[in-house]
């Protein structure tokens, strides 16, 4: 197996995987290992290699055995939600629901950690779909020094965007990737 087909998997078993998070599960030192493999297999960066991923089917990947924590079909859609908790069963209406506001590449992702508050809170599932067009102060999922954050997405005159910390505004970010926006947020009872 290529060191490709292992950066797969690992972003198979969890699409919010970082450049050091693959470089810590492949055992490199330095992310730049990860970017280095990347760029000689014809990736522009992660963020390419992750979409690139997460477009195939997994038994287009050879990793037919390998699935998100939770996948619902309705009428022909499908939504993964990746998850460290595997005991989390949503409602059959809530997929409804969900299935409606995500796009055909949306994700969800479990909150495993109390960072957002009030916003968000631990157990909240974030759907991210990285194809939906941004408006100003639309929240987005991403990469920052290795870590994934909430934070606002604000365009300029100038066409570069600006990121500050969904919490705390005055805290403006510079992100390793953008996942895509956070198109629903659903709240934990």
């Amino acid at each position: 197996m290529s060191i490709i087909d292992d950066m797969m998997h690992i972003i198979m078993k969890n699409p919010n995987a970082t450049a050091r998070d693959i470089a810590r599960e492949l055992g490199y030192a330095e992310e730049k290992s990860v970017y280095y493999w990347l760029g000689k297999s014809g990736y522009r960066g992660l963020r390419d290699f992750k979409l690139a991923v997460l477009r195939r089917a997994p038994r287009e990947m050879g990793a037919g055995t390998e699935k998100p924590a939770y996948v619902r079909e309705s009428s022909g859609s499908q939504l993964r939600l990746y998850s460290e908790d595997e005991g989390t069963v949503l409602p059959a209406s809530l997929w409804e629901h969900i299935l409606r506001q995500a796009g055909p590449q949306s994700y969800g992702v479990l909150l495993t950690k109390s960072e957002y508050p009030p916003l968000v809170s631990r157990g909240d599932v974030l759907i991210v779909d990285p194809e939906a067009p941004f408006f100003q102060g639309d929240l987005a999922w991403v990469s920052v020094k290795g870590s994934k954050r909430l934070v606002r997405r604000y365009g300029r005159a100038d066409d570069q965007d600006v990121f500050v910390d969904a919490i705390r505004p005055g805290l403006v970010l510079v992100p390793d990737s953008v996942d895509g926006k956070v198109v629903l947020i659903l709240k934990s009872p």
